[in-house]
């Protein structure tokens, strides 16, 4: 306590390069340390109570950022009728962020455009520590998954990450533009802007690459303002862009998917070592252009397997079998299983189903998971394991919730229990494993706070935006965006990393600019 009381005895100065540096600690650790972030905010919240000069600034705070924590409180009133307090009570930590960092940003000292760059160059540099030691431990092996390597440098998510990267990105771009003279400084931004590019690739992220294309379209639009027939070339382009890409999509879906299934009485009956195939026209399922349920002979493709493989049994891999046979068009007998390589081997004991899939870069093969992910669910109507045709039984219980608690939610802890007792009341056919709750946070609003809890949170939302004077610089849109889309395809919010993320940015952008600060 002697040392906390100390805290009164610093000058301003001291106070405001300490306020600044425990910023820069928080953004920093987000795609880092659950356990940093916390102890670096509890540093913040800390130094914030100690100073001398509290009662002036609580007296300082903000009506926006009033406004902003009533998104916390209403998780305090949701309480009321929560059956699951131990669940709440953690919900209500991880959502601290929303109240603490609004408020002590509110009342600090304000930050030019220099100061805010800095902290922004923190917050790169974390975004390519974080980089480089994740392609490190993604390229050393050739099946661990990218989201996998990410969290091996620490707990968080692939998407919530690639908003960071997106973040970092189009504000070092802001600052590439704007730089007239330091070459140095621009030839550094070029460097990272390829870094974090390839990155966005790599990583794959559905949500990480839809927000970098329309925050591309934005900025085009923003800093080439005077450029009027340039801006009607983008416009047209932003229309005729989706369009294309839709062709392509059921190109690749028409080409890879929509076959016929053959006759198949006219297919052989006997494999070479005259034992009889099964020609199942039940499963329908398909890879690179071939039906997955002919040319089956269980009896041999178990013994020849057990064969070639030390690792794992036939019943460990017997389903990515098949469809790796079938991705590389072998029939499923002893000759299929005669005619893999080693490498094809060691693919499918690492859960490869599909040879394409070995080419861990390629775009093309992304695009087949998911297109494949979506015949399966139009087919088979089992979502089970697949990310993102799962979504859509997420989002057909959370709305049969929301029709039973239109009004007022089921309450701040119990929306994993309401999710378990409709999946088990509906017969879900989706795998105890993957039940899961909505991945997107505005249905999770209503589903907690019902509708008029959720429209109350959109308008602390929304409200401080309304009343600042300065809401159309670039920074305030490129973060709104990403914080807003997000939201659409992720539950934002409901991790540490997440509730970090949604309040500092929201923050910055809304309570540390001074008065009249408008880039560009």
């Amino acid at each position: 306590m002697r040392k906390l009381n100390n805290l009164k005895t610093l000058d301003n100065s001291q106070r405001v390069f300490i306020n600044k540096l425990l910023i820069i600690l928080i953004i920093s650790t987000i795609p880092f340390s659950p356990f940093l972030i916390s102890f670096f905010e509890i540093c913040f919240f800390l130094f914030w109570i100690f100073d001398k000069n509290i009662i002036s600034k609580i007296k300082k705070i903000e009506t926006g950022a009033v406004i902003f924590t009533i998104i916390f409180i209403i998780h305090l009133f949701g309480l009321i009728h929560t059956s699951d307090f131990e669940y709440a009570l953690n919900d209500i930590k991880i959502k601290l962020p929303l109240l603490i960092i609004p408020i002590i940003l509110s009342t600090s000292n304000k930050l030019n455009l220099k100061e805010l760059k800095i902290i922004f160059i923190f917050l790169t540099l974390s975004v390519l520590v974080k980089i480089i030691i994740s392609s490190y431990v993604f390229a050393q092996s050739d099946y661990i998954k990218i989201n996998e390597a990410i969290n091996f440098s620490g707990r968080i998510s692939h998407i919530r990450f690639a908003l960071l990267v997106n973040i970092s990105f189009f504000v070092c771009l802001y600052f590439f533009i704007k730089n007239k003279k330091n070459k140095l400084e621009k030839i550094t931004l070029l460097v990272v802007f390829v870094i974090q590019l390839l990155f966005l690739y790599v990583l794959q992220s559905l949500t990480g690459l839809v927000i970098f294309v329309i925050l591309s379209y934005f900025s085009l639009f923003y800093f080439l303002k005077n450029y009027k027939y340039l801006k009607i070339i983008l416009a047209s382009a932003s229309l005729i862009f989706p369009l294309l890409v839709l062709l392509y999509l059921i190109n690749i879906y028409t080409t890879e998917f929509n076959h016929k299934m053959p006759n198949t009485s006219k297919l052989p009956k006997y494999t070479a070592k005259k034992n009889l195939y099964i020609h199942d026209t039940t499963k329908l399922i398909i890879e690179n252009k071939k039906y997955i349920g002919l040319y089956l002979c269980e009896k041999e493709l178990k013994y020849e397997w057990n064969l070639v493989s030390k690792n794992k049994k036939y019943n460990e891999v017997k389903y990515t079998l098949i469809r790796y046979l079938t991705s590389k068009s072998y029939k499923k007998d002893a000759q299929g299983v005669r005619k893999l390589n080693k490498k094809d081997i060691i693919n499918i004991e690492n859960g490869l189903a599909n040879h394409i899939f070995e080419k861990k870069y390629s775009l093309y093969s992304y695009i087949y998971k998911i297109l494949w992910e979506f015949d399966i669910y139009i087919k088979l109507y089992n979502p089970s394991g697949h990310s993102k045709t799962q979504r859509l039984e997420f989002l057909k219980i959370g709305f049969s919730i929301i029709k039973e608690n239109f009004l007022f939610g089921v309450g701040t802890g119990d929306v994993q229990k309401e999710y378990n007792i409709k999946y088990s009341k509906n017969k879900s056919i989706i795998n105890d494993k993957w039940r899961l709750r909505t991945h997107n946070q505005y249905i999770t609003f209503i589903i907690t706070f019902g509708i008029i809890g959720f429209l109350i949170i959109i308008f602390a939302y929304i409200y401080p935006i309304i009343i600042r004077t300065n809401r159309d610089t670039y920074f305030t849109i490129i973060v709104l965006i990403i914080l807003s889309f997000s939201m659409l395809t992720e539950d934002t919010i409901e991790t540490q990393s997440g509730a970090t993320i949604f309040s500092i940015f929201y923050s910055l952008i809304m309570f540390t600019f001074k008065k009249g600060l408008r880039p560009i």
